[in-house]
């Protein structure tokens, strides 16, 4: 998990590594990687304005899923994307 400041917002966003979603935690666990879920629950106890999932297993075709898991926890979810820059 990563925190990305501003002069304005102790915390605006946090960026996570979300290798798994919840059914398959066991595998995210073995591997020390969070689930889309388990990082949706820390940004929303670290009340950030906006969570950037990233850093995804080959195995889930549909990187949608990860969205779906999260925003059951947080409701500002974005999904990075491999090769593209984000100015923030």
């Amino acid at each position: 998990m990563a925190w990305v400041k501003d002069r304005e917002n102790l915390h605006i966003a946090a960026i996570s590594s979300a290798k798994a979603i919840s059914k398959n935690k066991e595998l995210a666990s073995k591997t020390l990687h969070s689930t889309a879920e388990q990082a949706a629950k820390i940004a929303s106890l670290a009340n950030v304005g906006q969570l950037m999932l990233g850093h995804f297993s080959t195995r889930y075709k549909n990187k949608l899923l990860f969205i779906e898991e999260a925003k059951s926890r947080f409701e500002n979810v974005v999904l990075a994307k491999e090769g593209e820059t984000y100015k923030i």
